[in-house]
């Protein structure tokens, strides 16, 4: 090859490979005439590694089946337990698959009966988290007792919420009906 102007795909690869960028010495040719690139790959992969962000790989081994301290009551079906939630002190709990009817008095049931209690929080395996991160779950005040979520609907102070499926749809949606024969005629 002397006296003859080559590239160094001619010089690694013979005319049959199948892809010359699958040969190392081109690969690393490639990304070192192109360090902007390799940088943005770089910092793409740090921030996909380091930025904080809900993972619902841990939540269940974090939070199923913990027990924890109600610290504050939020809204009618949204209160804050004691246990850290990344960089947060307190984890903010969804009640799942319920939406209050009057948040004043679901507000007012959930101060009367969590705040300053000890529950025990219970998620399901394909989903612990909402859109805005919050942790979905079913909050129990005791072990085998009914969940504030079933108490909530039992009072008529919040209905089934159907934006979301879970696990407990079909029980609560029988609750909820159960709720409304028994309720007295007004």
């Amino acid at each position: 090859m002397t006296g003859r102007t080559h590239s160094i795909v001619e010089e690694t690869a013979p005319a049959s490979a199948p892809c010359p960028a699958r040969n190392p010495v081109v690969a690393a040719h490639f990304w070192r005439r192109r360090p902007g690139v390799t940088a943005l790959i770089a910092g793409v992969l740090m921030l996909a590694v380091l930025s904080p962000r809900p993972m619902h790989g841990t939540d269940d081994a974090r939070y199923h089946n913990q027990t924890a301290q109600v610290v504050a009551v939020i809204a009618g079906n949204l209160v804050e337990v004691n246990l850290p939630d990344h960089d947060h002190p307190t984890t903010r709990v969804r009640l799942w698959g319920v939406r209050t009817v009057d948040e004043a008095a679901a507000n007012a049931y959930l101060r009367d009966h969590l705040l300053g209690r000890e529950v025990n929080l219970l998620l399901a395996p394909d989903r612990s988290r909402d859109d805005a991160g919050q942790l979905l779950a079913y909050v129990a005040a005791e072990i085998g007792e009914p969940t504030i979520n079933e108490l909530l609907l039992e009072s008529r102070l919040a209905r089934v919420d159907t934006t979301m499926a879970h696990p407990m749809a079909a029980a609560f949606a029988a609750i909820e009906r159960k709720a409304r024969r028994n309720a007295p005629s007004q």
